[in-house]
């Protein structure tokens, strides 16, 4: 198909001002760009739009409103080799059209599929009712087993190294290693440095499968949160600040049918139930939204510090996204495509990490023994 640059701008992150950021140094190129919200919440779709939202933040930054606009129709119908049927205002090409008065605010008051009119001044005319297979649901099959002791990473001694990872810009995973205390014989978190547990759990066949790691940027201080929309199989995520707790967000998820909660001190106190699939819901989206947002503000009252954890939380299981991914069968180093150890060996005093480089502040402030 040939290459085209899709500029994303989703929950998690908006790279529109630094593409846009020199437009002359793109020439041509603008012919070859078009937009991809990729993951958005329901709330930031409400609230921010969609690939409109792209064409008022180019817009905002200097791009040309027909070069804009290009990017959002003509541009992306090209590339998909579907340009003969949609993507421009052209004879034989299907009505699917916008009326728009103003070309930088890109907010339609009129919306034509297929020349019927579906939506006017920001309200739809039509009713969504496609109908949901019963086999879409119930589909969350945890091992009756699961409990505390399927998330404990075990090490001897008094302290442990681990490999960890931080995440930062969105879904992109630091490798870095830190020393983390062993009690009864179990790795603990460290809440007072923002090193958590993380683990992946097979939800589809009540297998025992569960990988186990530590990750850095979510920043809870108590209980745990968990969703069911893991890259890239849709298993079970969870981050916690103890196994307990930990365990106790899995079986939360199992009472909802699948979804993304909240657990604290043995309560649910934030969720989003998911009952398709455990990835989709079969309420109305306004409800999805406040339910959303209800939970959004529930991981606050636990200590978290992060825009859209949830959605972030859904790429620790990216094992394609450096420096390391989780699945339900362990830690993957993405560089060579291999399963490495969490809990790390010495030799001749030195940590055996599989940190791609030591350029961070994170290494500094995990491991300051190393740095002069």
């Amino acid at each position: 198909l040939g290459a085209v640059l899709t500029v994303m701008a989703g929950s998690m992150n908006d790279n529109t001002p630094e593409v846009f950021a020199d437009i002359p140094a793109l020439k041509d190129g603008l012919r070859h760009i078009a937009f991809c919200a990729d993951d958005k919440l329901v709330e930031d779709l409400d609230r921010q739009g969609h690939i409109d939202h792209h064409v008022r933040k180019a817009i905002a930054c200097g791009v040309d409103p027909l070069a804009a606009w290009r990017m959002a129709t003509l541009n992306a119908a090209a590339y998909y080799r579907v340009d003969h049927l949609i993507g421009s205002v052209t004879p034989n090409k299907l009505a699917d059209l916008q009326l728009v008065a103003d070309l930088a605010e890109a907010r339609p008051h009129l919306v034509l599929v297929d020349g019927q009119i579906v939506a006017r001044d920001g309200a739809p005319l039509f009713a969504n009712n496609d109908p949901i297979p019963e086999f879409t649901r119930d589909t969350i099959r945890l091992h009756p087993g699961l409990s505390a002791d399927s998330f404990a990473t075990r090490a001897s001694g008094e302290k442990a190294w681990v490999q960890a990872m931080e995440m930062y810009d969105g879904y992109f995973k630091r490798a870095f290693h830190a020393e983390l205390s062993i009690v009864g014989g179990k790795v603990r978190c460290d809440v007072e440095r923002d090193i958590l547990k993380v683990a992946v759990v097979d939800r589809h066949h009540a297998t025992e499968s569960v990988g186990v790691g530590f990750v850095k940027g979510f920043g809870l201080k108590r209980g745990a949160i968990a969703a069911t929309t893991n890259c890239e199989n849709q298993n079970l995520v969870i981050v916690g600040a103890t196994d307990e707790d930990m365990a106790f967000a899995a079986k939360a998820i199992e009472s909802i049918k699948g979804g993304c909660v909240v657990v604290a001190d043995g309560a649910i106190v934030g969720a989003v139930p998911l009952a398709v699939a455990g990835c989709m819901s079969d309420q109305p989206w306004e409800t999805v939204r406040d339910l959303s947002l209800a939970c959004d503000r529930a991981t606050r009252t636990i200590g978290c510090t992060m825009h859209a954890p949830f959605l972030i939380m859904s790429f620790i299981g990216l094992v394609g996204v450096p420096d390391l991914g989780l699945t339900e069968r362990g830690l993957v180093e993405t560089k060579t495509q291999s399963f490495t150890d969490v809990v790390l060996g010495l030799r001749g005093g030195l940590v055996c990490c599989r940190c791609p480089s030591h350029a961070h502040d994170i290494h500094r402030q995990m491991d300051a023994s190393r740095f002069a």
